[in-house]
């Protein structure tokens, strides 16, 4: 049953509403598009929210944990893929000096130092963190051999 309410703006017009505990409360269509157009919300048409993480992409989380000094390789190139790096977490034992490239290598960080026990952690905010370069890798240089561990939680997209 329709508990629609007359609305006289000169012409006439009726707004839906529904009876709720006695009140009337108007029922509205949510509605997205540019300007001059209106797509109606519905499963098909959800809204479009851009949160960063598409999706068609899933994290995959890895473990982090070695301690060489140099270049460690963390996620491998993949062909025309982009490493997106959208959160990561390290612990250092001993004091080193960290640096987040890609295996061009380009810097992604200036050096961080860390002390004893020292580390970072990055959470997931929507947008990633880093993103390589076009088919290269993701890799963390450290200035000394001193054990890092940790995780990271990527993505890889063309």
């Amino acid at each position: 049953m329709a508990d629609d309410v007359a609305v006289t703006p000169g012409v006439g017009k009726t707004v839906a509403t529904e009876d709720i505990g006695g009140r009337q409360f108007q029922l509205i269509k949510p509605a997205w598009g540019a300007a001059g157009s209106a797509n109606l919300v519905s499963a098909a048409l959800p809204i479009p929210v851009g949160l960063g993480l598409k999706t068609s992409e899933a994290c995959t989380r890895l473990v982090l944990s070695f301690a060489a000094s140099g270049d460690n390789a963390i996620v491998a190139a993949s062909g025309g893929l982009i490493v997106r790096i959208y959160a990561i977490l390290l612990v250092c034992a001993t004091p080193v000096g960290v640096k987040f490239i890609d295996t061009t290598p380009t810097n992604l960080t200036g050096v961080m130092t860390f002390g004893v026990g020292g580390g970072l952690f990055l959470g997931q905010q929507g947008e990633p963190h880093y993103s390589t370069a076009v088919g290269k890798g993701f890799s963390i240089n450290l200035s000394a051999a001193v054990q890092v561990s940790g995780t990271v939680w990527y993505t890889q997209v063309a």
